[in-house]
């Protein structure tokens, strides 16, 4: 993904490209042990418990405001970042095949569905707090390139680059408490 501090060079497109193109390669390889940074999808005290989908829980629950306020068109671009941080940072998104054993990648368009599900949980709640609030905890203009009165759609890189700081954040604090 491209970084806005990043020059365009041709060798940083090749670079991308190599790089997508192993992602979807490494997506259809089973996997015997996920990462401290990969997502498992599934139920149990195993997978909640799992470093990963701590991060990714916490992530979310840092976008579930912003989620409530924002337009219904950019709904799908918050589901999106967050899938998209996640793979930034080295993460998949994993699926235990009990027969094998092993982890298999489900994809975007299901780790988008997941997403997607996860910040709709409690969604009313979280409307009727942000409403009965007189100060919000959120400006979604923050992420806007512009200060218009007007709510307005945002770009997806402003929800991924959002979701990317989030998440590093959440890595570093973590590294922090691992080495004191």
């Amino acid at each position: 993904m491209d970084h806005p501090h990043r020059s365009y060079t041709p060798a940083k497109e090749a670079e991308d490209v190599a790089k997508e193109y192993l992602q979807q390669q490494l997506v259809h390889l089973p996997v015997t042990s996920p990462t401290y940074f990969d997502v498992i999808n599934g139920r149990g005290q195993g997978v909640q418990h799992h470093p990963g989908n701590i991060k990714y829980r916490t992530l979310v629950f840092s976008n579930k405001g912003l989620y409530a306020k924002c337009p219904r068109s950019d709904k799908a671009k918050i589901a999106k970042g967050i899938v998209a941080a996640v793979r930034e940072l080295g993460g998949r998104f994993f699926e235990l095949d009990k027969q094998s054993g092993t982890y298999h990648d489900i994809g975007d368009e299901r780790a988008w569905a997941k997403t997607s599900q996860a910040l709709r949980e409690d969604q009313t709640k979280i409307r009727q707090q942000n409403y009965s609030e007189t100060a919000s905890n959120f400006d979604i203009s923050l992420l806007a390139s512009s200060t218009h009165d007007q709510p307005r759609a945002i770009p997806p890189k402003g929800y991924f680059g959002y979701s990317v700081q989030v998440l590093e954040s959440l890595y570093f604090a973590c590294e922090i408490t691992t080495f004191t």
